[in-house]
């Protein structure tokens, strides 16, 4: 049993509970450090069953609260950042907060998490309906199939952009008979392949 799920039975944990599950449906703790507000959400979130945003000072909050309950053991847990509007057309730009940002709505729509760390600015953004982002997914597997054209124009909806050469996340190109893909998630060194024969793509992913 983690720490994490011996606090979510104490009698402070449970009164917050007691409290939100009031018509008034509002709670507040005070007096608590940084990492002992962190600890009571994830607490808060095994001992309600429900899902919690942790709304922390900014961005880099959020992610030590994230890695902060991981290293305890929860898993069902993201940092939701903010991210920087460029209203330029430029050729080279890191999409590290934009994927990170995709990666943690993308589980919360599927309901895999049950901590949501964000700062208030990343609370407040605009993002598209449930529906729309889980329609968009695009789904590559080892050994699997997929129309070229068809994959083409998913990637382009889901916001890549073709280029002459890939060379960063969120870029795909048409290299003679081959197609080039990198890929839209945190933790992968390596772009994906995607080899095109004849009417059909054979995926050879590398991770």
């Amino acid at each position: 049993m983690t720490i994490l799920e011996e606090l979510s039975k104490s009698e402070q944990i449970q009164s917050l509970i007691s409290a939100v599950r009031k018509p008034s449906k509002a709670a507040a703790l005070f007096g608590v450090h940084r990492i002992h507000r962190t600890v009571c959400a994830g607490a808060f979130a095994i001992a309600s069953g429900r899902p919690v945003i942790l709304v922390c000072e900014n961005d880099a909050d959020a992610f030590r609260a994230s890695e902060d309950l991981k290293a305890l053991g929860m898993t069902g847990v993201e940092a939701l950042p903010s991210r920087e509007i460029t209203l330029l057309d430029v050729e080279g730009i890191s999409h590290d907060e934009e994927i990170a940002r995709l990666t943690a709505l993308g589980k919360a729509a599927k309901g895999q998490l049950q901590v949501v760390c964000c700062s208030v600015e990343a609370l407040c953004l605009k993002t598209m309906p449930k529906e729309t982002y889980l329609k968009r997914g695009i789904v590559l597997e080892t050994g699997g199939t997929a129309d070229p054209r068809q994959l083409s124009r998913n990637l382009i909806s889901a916001g890549y952009t073709r280029c002459d050469r890939v060379e960063g996340r969120g870029q795909y190109a048409h290299m003679g008979r081959d197609r080039g893909r990198v890929p839209g998630r945190q933790g992968h060194a390596h772009p994906d392949r995607v080899f095109r024969r004849r009417d059909r793509a054979d995926l050879g992913i590398r991770c």
